[in-house]
């Protein structure tokens, strides 16, 4: 993973320094800004059910009377959440020309390369494996480059929302953090050798349904004559067959961490209510700023964590494909 990660990074940076520094700047400022709209949540939560005049909104505003508490809070979560989605549109606007550069800047880079050959490459590469680099895999490498992309915004949020999980929680979300690393650890040092395998195997079969195809169209009047119909299709079914068969695998192992994830995620809450609920007490309001922040930040961890898995896999699927290209490029 490391080594496909530097791989990538290279990659990109081959492309344009200047605007890799101007993204990672972006992912920077959404990130924080992400995680500021979950730390609010405790201290409003807070506000609501602790009346005294020692929260945050009082040292903000010295002077304020209690009726105007829920306005300022309605101004101040509507604030964040005005300048976050204003600024995410931005990134997404962004990102998507970004990825539309890198797309063509590769794709050309990778025929110009080819073009610029000996004709002796071309006898000794078959067309159909040219043809499924310019164009198949080339695509699993630019989607390669959008999940290592998305890798780092999601680790980077995950860390913020950890930070901040770990100041009201400091026990609790070292406990949590530890049972999904330990989830991480077992899960890609079971499935990653299966993925590259996976990899290797679907582009192989891509390369055969592109040369049956060729070679269909190429032959067609042979075929009509020899009466080969029934011979192509069997050949063809079977390279679809096999292709089909690892999209499957891969497909299923994408659905796994969110199934366990969200396992993990209503078992460590239900754990975290058991271990602070008080039998002395018999108003629970005391229960709602912790249990308000950790609901919502389930809420937006469990997907970060499943987002950080899938990037990665999908990381590792391309692996073939990266190989297949990079080495051309």
């Amino acid at each position: 993973m490391i080594k496909i990660s530097n791989q990538i990074f290279s990659l990109i940076f081959t492309y344009s320094k200047y605007k890799n520094i101007f993204l990672i700047f972006f992912l920077i400022s959404t990130t924080f800004i992400e995680g500021l709209s979950i730390a609010i949540i405790f201290p409003i939560l807070e506000i609501f059910i602790n009346k005294e005049n020692n929260n945050f909104l009082y040292y903000l505003i010295p002077n304020l009377k209690d009726e105007n508490i829920l306005l300022v809070l309605l101004v101040i979560i509507s604030t964040i959440f005005f300048v976050k989605s204003l600024f995410l549109a931005l990134f997404a606007w962004w990102r998507t020309g970004y990825h539309r550069e890198l797309n063509k800047y590769f794709r050309v880079k990778l025929l110009k390369n080819y073009i610029l050959n000996n004709y002796l490459f071309f006898i000794k590469n078959k067309p159909s494996i040219l043809l499924r680099n310019s164009y198949t895999e080339i695509s699993f490498l630019i989607q390669s480059i959008d999940s290592f992309l998305k890798l780092i915004s999601e680790i980077i949020f995950f860390l913020i929302i950890f930070f901040i999980l770990l100041y009201f929680q400091p026990k609790f979300t070292f406990f949590i953090f530890i049972i999904f690393l330990l989830f991480g650890i077992f899960y890609f040092s079971f499935i990653k050798k299966k993925l590259t395998l996976w990899s290797n195997n679907k582009i192989f079969y891509t390369g055969k349904i592109i040369q049956n195809l060729q070679q269909t169209f190429d032959s067609i009047k042979f075929i009509k004559i020899r009466n080969l119909e029934r011979r192509i299709m069997d050949d063809y079914n079977k390279n679809v067959e096999g292709f089909s068969t690892y999209t499957r695998l891969q497909m299923f192992a994408s659905e796994i961490p969110k199934i366990f994830l969200e396992i993990i995620g209503v078992g460590a809450i239900l754990f975290l209510m058991y271990l602070i609920y008080d039998e002395n007490q018999a108003d629970l309001s005391y229960l709602i700023p912790t249990l308000g922040l950790l609901a919502i930040s389930a809420f937006r961890i469990l997907p970060c964590i499943n987002r950080i898995m899938n990037n990665a896999q999908n990381i590792l699927n391309s692996v073939a494909s990266i190989n297949a290209v990079i080495k051309n490029l």
